[in-house]
């Protein structure tokens, strides 16, 4: 998958098309879902204490990840947020974007990227530039 990402505050919109990689393709057609690549900044206006109140009565928590949404990462960046990695059916899209902004809004910033596993692409550009 190759797309682009507009960042529009709160709000974001995304255009996905697919790339052209013959093994690439191959892997990708197994699997219909999307990887997406989610940003929450905490609102470093807030006090910690403030952000766990509102994801609390939001249950962002208790609810995520959304319907047609599997977690396939989330990591923590110190003094940024999280970085989490999602595998999205196209027709849960959505969800997604409903989800965020109706339980992350207030208590993060938000960013998604659509994204795609370089590595084998990357082992194979290495073997060919040897």
């Amino acid at each position: 998958m190759w797309g682009k990402l507009w960042d529009l505050g709160n709000y974001w919109h995304i255009e996905v098309s697919t790339l052209s990689n013959e093994e690439g393709d191959k892997e990708m057609a197994s699997d219909e879902r999307i990887l997406v690549t989610v940003f929450l900044r905490h609102d470093q206006s807030k006090p910690l204490d403030e952000i766990m109140a509102h994801t609390k009565k939001t249950g962002f928590y208790r609810d995520f990840p959304p319907e047609g949404c599997e977690l396939v990462s989330w990591v923590v960046a110190m003094s940024f947020g999280f970085i989490i990695q999602l595998l999205v059916q196209p027709d849960a899209l959505r969800n997604l974007n409903r989800f965020m902004e109706q339980k992350a809004w207030g208590a993060f910033r938000y960013e998604v990227y659509p994204s795609y596993d370089f590595k084998p692409i990357a082992e194979k550009f290495k073997k060919e530039h040897a």
